[in-house]
């Protein structure tokens, strides 16, 4: 599966990630705003935003079917910190 859209939220957290590294996805069912939503940490686990709400929603679904919490999936920035390829 591929897509392409910004991080969002990036500037309530402090995690960077250049282009080209890999960064990791984890499911927050417990968010306060989005029950669907994804985090996306840099491979220090320090968070850099969430995915956007329209991509996370169609996302999540596979992400509970394998495991609600515990499933970790990779992708690559493309641009610093706001901008991915999944």
């Amino acid at each position: 599966y591929k897509a392409d859209g910004k991080i969002v939220g990036v500037r309530y957290y402090n995690g960077y990630a250049s282009p080209g590294e890999v960064v990791v996805l984890r499911r927050e069912p417990q968010n306060q705003y989005d029950p669907n939503a994804i985090r996306v940490d840099n491979v220090l686990g320090n968070q850099i935003g969430h995915l956007p709400r329209n991509l996370a929603s169609k996302l999540a679904p596979y992400m509970v079917s394998i495991s609600p919490v515990t499933l970790w999936l990779f992708l690559f920035l493309t641009q610093p910190r706001t901008r991915a390829t999944l």
